[in-house]
């Protein structure tokens, strides 16, 4: 019998959760209903977030917190607690992002091609290991993505190669190539600056260096003007950009 979901799809519907619980992000389910279920999206709403709050002790922490730093109205306390849920799995989605989008799409090659020239895997979990830092001096919580588990995760004192390799080994194939370097091909800006951008730019505001994600920056902003083509050779460049930045940063501390 064909999967139910697999109908829907056929049909030209889409699946989504009604509900959304800590919990479900923490523990990997979701990546799973996502990944393997073929969910596409999630609702909410104060009544679906009070049964998650009630149902639970996932946001027990969280509201005593809240609880002692001030009087805080229904709707303030609702959102502060809602809203961190959501941008804390979007912030480990770009810490993925960060990783490997942009700077594989730099050298004009497949991801996994990418990913194998000599120097590269260093820079690619440098620029992730920036984006994990970000997050969580902004608060973002470290969450599982990728159908890794919280045990996994926690485990591990290299959470940013972690993630590559499962990404790597699961969801690319060897042709893969990256929407950023599609929308380089066909003369169309890409999202480096809501990617590699926004890390440079939380890291600076709170007065720390992101000198890989600057410099994938840089040289994304110079393949949008013409003045060079994606090439491994950017590679090169790349590294003088990033040893630039470290020089400068030594030189003003």
């Amino acid at each position: 019998m064909t999967d139910p979901i697999q109908q829907a799809f056929a049909l030209g519907q889409s699946i989504w959760y009604d509900g959304i619980r800590r919990s479900l992000l923490t523990s990997g389910d979701l990546e799973r209903m996502v990944a393997k279920e073929g969910l596409r999206g999630m609702t909410s709403n104060p009544s679906i977030f009070q049964a998650a709050i009630a149902g639970s002790s996932d946001y027990a922490e969280a509201i005593a917190e809240l609880a002692s730093s001030g009087p805080m109205d229904a709707k303030s306390a609702y959102e502060s607690l809602a809203v961190a849920d959501i941008r804390a799995a979007k912030w480990m989605k770009l810490v993925s992002n960060a990783t490997t989008l942009v700077i594989t799409a730099i050298l004009g090659l497949p991801m996994l091609e990418a990913g194998a020239v000599a120097g590269m895997r260093d820079l690619m979990l440098r620029a992730g290991q920036e984006a994990l830092d970000a997050g969580r001096r902004i608060g973002h919580a470290t969450l599982p993505i990728f159908g890794l588990t919280p045990g996994e995760l926690g485990a591990s004192d290299r959470i940013v190669e972690l993630l590559l390799d499962t990404l790597y080994a699961g969801f690319v194939l060897p042709q893969t190539t990256t929407t950023i370097l599609h929308d380089w091909i066909k003369g169309r800006r890409s999202e480096v600056d809501d990617i590699n951008g926004v890390v440079v730019a939380e890291l600076t505001r709170r007065g720390a260096p992101a000198p890989v994600n600057a410099a994938i920056v840089e040289i994304a902003h110079r393949i949008e003007r013409r003045e060079l083509e994606p090439d491994p050779a950017n590679l090169a460049l790349l590294h003088e950009l990033v040893a630039a930045d470290l020089a400068g940063s030594r030189r003003l501390a």
